[in-house]
């Protein structure tokens, strides 16, 4: 009898090892997915403590005034805050995730697969914001707001700022990046030149 509940005490501590193990895993991988959109965005994904206490009284830094880049050069600048011209454009099938959705910001009317930047724009109706797609989009359905509230869609020339960062695509395979893949722009300010 007590060999038993000795067994059954182990096996009750070795299934909460590993719950709680599996748990840190899961939440580590949140946290960094979320850290990532603050970083590239300059946005927080909130929680409901968030909105009812004050994180702070101080009187906010002045963000740095951007670079203006150009395709071949913007992944030189990681980390920094730039402003980029180009058409918008949206691939085949967009993501979004964590309140963000990733279009394509191009130099050429038809788009360049080799100089195309991905653009992570939050989705909403607001000033710098895109509307959500329906399930079987076309290019019509792509509404983009602007800083002053125009709404803009495929093709169109903008004016994009925000913050450039690494590029979260695996290149771990064979394939080697080309210099514009190594990098994201995630807009904060969209305008019509």
């Amino acid at each position: 009898m007590k060999r038993k509940s000795i067994i059954l005490s182990v096996v009750i501590v070795l299934t909460l090892c590993l719950c709680i193990g599996i748990y840190g895993i899961w939440s580590s991988e949140n946290t960094i997915k979320k850290d990532r959109v603050k970083e590239t965005h300059g946005i927080e994904t909130k929680t409901a403590w968030s909105k009812i206490i004050p994180t702070s009284t101080a009187t906010p830094t002045p963000l740095p005034t951007p670079l203006a880049v150009t395709f071949e050069n913007i992944c030189d600048y990681i980390g920094r805050r730039v402003t980029l011209q180009g058409k918008i454009f949206a691939p085949f099938m967009v993501s979004c995730e964590y309140g963000l959705c990733e279009i394509v910001l191009s130099p050429s009317e038809e788009g360049d697969i080799y100089k195309d930047i991905k653009i992570d724009i939050r989705k909403g109706t607001g000033n710098n914001e895109m509307e959500p797609l329906p399930h079987n989009w076309s290019k019509a359905d792509l509404k983009i707001h602007t800083n002053d509230g125009q709404v803009i869609g495929w093709g169109e020339l903008v004016s994009v700022t925000g913050w450039v960062a690494e590029s979260d695509r695996d290149w771990s395979s064979t394939e080697t990046p080309q210099p514009w893949e190594k990098c994201d722009l995630g807009a904060s300010i969209i305008s019509v030149p």
